[in-house]
């Protein structure tokens, strides 16, 4: 190789470098990473009922391709219950894909952004997602008992869970893959150039943004997750340094909300142990979104959102604004 061609090879080299070292570039590609791999879950899981499906219910498969062309006939085949040992199949089939989810994430984020990965790290790991867990149950059966209380909601026994796509992935994948992109990534790399106050705005309102297409939807839905979910849960992460907390929150919030008292989760329904119907004032229900919709959930969020600040600043762990451009100049 004559030397023009080596000093071609190394300029390539270093331009390479300089985009691998581009922060921008570096949470694009872990952000759509983490949402291929999702993707990529809930596609197995849909399969999985697809199948389950064709056999219960003796369909050809064109009818089964015709059902996946529309939301209802998605839905229809979410809800399709899963006994015996499709049902342990479903739910093994859910933590192997959180499993090789987080292998892959650890993986590549510390390929790609040569670091000791410390997401999943950190002391009393079981007892963090524990606490969030039972913060998230609580807030949630909170807020639906408040309805049950003014008249505006009546909740009856069911007394049986019917294992299904939509009782399982709510509560599997859902919190593990949301939480990496929008914590574990998006509020993590925005917060090491800007401060935690505006990492915790923007992934607030994207991941209230990101709700909008779901069933039952729209600005003011949009508007409570931003708030009472994007807050609660960036603040769990900033409080504990750990996604630990925030995936305990968003499993138990998910968890409460449709598979115990069988309200809308984010405008799907969701059957639970109870069933929970709704009357009245959609400002205090939710209307057909479900308990994240109201008015009361916000406010009950945000209470936790606040006790969880002052944990960070006691600990340290809230970083103040600070402008990248200005050191940019500086230097």
């Amino acid at each position: 190789m004559n030397e023009i061609e080596q000093g071609g090879g190394q300029a390539a080299l270093t331009r390479w470098q300089r985009i691998k070292a581009n922060r921008g570039f570096r949470f694009a590609v872990l952000f759509v990473f983490v949402n291929l791999l999702y993707g990529v879950g809930q596609n197995l899981m849909g399969i999985l009922a697809g199948v389950k499906a064709a056999r219960a219910d003796h369909l050809s498969r064109a009818a089964l391709h015709d059902m996946t062309r529309t939301r209802a006939g998605l839905m229809h085949l979410m809800a399709t219950p899963f006994g015996g040992g499709w049902g342990l199949g479903l739910i093994v089939l859910a933590f192997a894909i959180i499993l090789a989810g987080g292998w892959l994430y650890v993986r590549v984020s510390r390929a790609l952004e040569r670091r000791t990965v410390t997401e999943f790290s950190g002391p009393h790991c079981g007892g963090r997602y524990a606490a969030g867990a039972l913060l998230g149950l609580g807030l949630m059966s909170a807020s639906v008992w408040m309805q049950h209380l003014l008249g505006d909601a009546d909740i009856v026994w069911n007394g049986t869970l019917a294992i299904s796509v939509i009782t399982v992935l709510p509560v599997t994948l859902a919190p593990m893959f949301e939480e990496l992109a929008f914590r574990g990534v998006g509020l993590r790399m925005i917060e090491e150039s800007w401060g935690s106050g505006v990492a915790l705005f923007i992934t607030s309102l994207f991941f209230g943004l990101a709700h909008l297409t779901n069933a039952n939807s729209g600005l003011m839905p949009s508007l409570s997750i931003t708030v009472e979910a994007g807050l609660l849960l960036g603040m769990a992460y900033i409080a504990s340094r750990t996604l630990w907390l925030p995936m305990g929150v968003h499993f138990g919030w998910n968890f409460t909300e449709g598979d115990i008292w069988g309200t809308p989760d984010s405008g799907n329904a969701v059957p639970g142990f109870f069933t929970t119907t709704t009357h009245g004032n959609a400002l205090i229900t939710g209307g057909a979104f479900g308990p994240e919709a109201s008015i009361i959930t916000p406010l009950l969020c945000l209470v936790a959102t606040v006790v969880l600040y002052r944990m960070a600043v006691q600990r340290g762990y809230w970083q103040a604004f600070r402008n990248p451009f200005a050191r940019r100049v500086a230097a």
